[in-house]
């Protein structure tokens, strides 16, 4: 999932998701699919990930929020 979501996969993610992958699972150091969608801004990524109510305030890499990374990015509305 980690891979399909910061790879901008969306018909990937989709199935995966469908076979029950876990959306939020995070890697051993603390990358997540939703965190890596935002830092390769794979925007429908996004979207599709948090239709999957994955967790939005789950710690990403070095502790920042997924919304905190965005706003570093420049892609927090």
């Amino acid at each position: 999932v980690l891979r399909a979501a910061g790879g901008g996969h969306v018909a990937l993610l989709d199935f995966l998701l469908g076979a029950g992958a876990d959306a939020a699972l995070a890697a051993n150091n603390g990358a997540t699919p939703l965190g890596a969608a935002i830092t390769a801004r794979r925007l429908p990524v996004v979207e599709r990930l948090l239709q999957a109510n994955v967790p939005v305030n789950q710690p990403i890499q070095d502790g920042m929020s997924p919304l905190m990374l965005a706003a570093a990015l420049g892609d927090a509305v």
